[in-house]
């Protein structure tokens, strides 16, 4: 699984992190500044309640 998009500022810092620290893999397009949070997941595996 790979996380990505747009990302930028100390917002986009951690959603890296976090996906990072959870064992995602990032591909992100690195943005100056601050972005608004617009969050989509997307999967072809079974959904995990």
């Amino acid at each position: 699984m790979t996380a990505t998009g747009f990302i930028g500022g100390t917002a986009g810092r951690f959603i890296r992190e976090r996906l990072e620290r959870a064992g995602i893999r990032t591909d992100f397009v690195e943005m100056a500044g601050e972005y608004r949070q617009t969050i989509t997941i997307w999967s072809q595996l079974p959904l995990i309640e």
